[in-house]
């Protein structure tokens, strides 16, 4: 299974290619993959991405280095095969089982923004 090595970005990351970037208003792709078509084996590889994305996140000092997920979400498409089903149950099970890292992290950056403790 892949697995992203210290702040290195995850496999399915990718530069966009000069023509194309001028599109976007990032160079980078933050979802570059393409289903099979194969729905049980694409919801397998969105799991494995997930995981991939899960571990990059846990490499990072989010005090430091911005989350890519809002950004994994613009790049996607707005129909979804099974690669960003699978995906999402991870990512959906992560956050349920993280939650009081979220809290803990939206009080931070509202403290961080001068909202005191609102947030979570």
């Amino acid at each position: 299974m892949p697995q992203a090595d210290s702040h290195s970005m995850p496999s399915f990351v990718v530069d966009r290619e000069p023509s194309d970037a001028k599109k976007h208003d990032f160079p980078r792709n933050f979802w570059n993959v393409t289903p099979s078509g194969d729905y049980s084996a694409d919801c397998a590889l969105g799991t494995r991405y997930a995981l991939e994305y899960l571990a990059y996140g846990a490499s990072i000092d989010l005090n430091e280095s911005p989350d890519i997920l809002g950004w994994i979400v613009v790049d996607m498409p707005r129909e979804f095969s099974g690669i960003e089903v699978g995906f999402f149950e991870i990512i959906g099970a992560a956050a349920v089982h993280g939650a009081a890292e979220g809290e803990r992290l939206a009080r931070y950056w509202a403290g961080a923004r001068g909202q005191g403790a609102k947030a979570a």
